[in-house]
């Protein structure tokens, strides 16, 4: 069940509609297995959390942005996105590998 108010979601868009494409653009990212790194909160298995609750926990983190602009400035900003989720699992995978020994 999703659980915050729509007045705290709202002050991560500038409307309900971007609000409603951002959440609608990573649920389907997440079903159709796009973007999902271990710093995901999502898992396919598990039944007891929806796409869609795992996309509102995420822009209410600020894990997930939107950017206005045309198809070159929205590759960019993928790019630099698919950068940092690669750099943190990295880093995350170097921290496994210290406390491990």
């Amino acid at each position: 069940m999703i659980e915050y108010p729509l007045a705290d979601l709202m002050q991560k868009a500038d409307c309900r509609y971007t609000l409603c494409v951002m959440v609608s653009k990573r649920a389907r990212m997440l079903t159709e297995n796009k973007q999902v790194s271990s710093l995901d909160d999502y898992d396919p298995e598990d039944i007891a959390t929806t796409p869609v609750e795992v996309a509102v926990k995420e822009v209410m983190e600020g894990r997930v942005t939107y950017l206005k602009g045309n198809a070159e400035s929205r590759h960019k900003a993928d790019a630099i996105h698919m950068q940092k989720q690669f750099e943190n699992a990295f880093l995350d995978e170097q921290e496994e590998e210290i406390d491990q020994e």
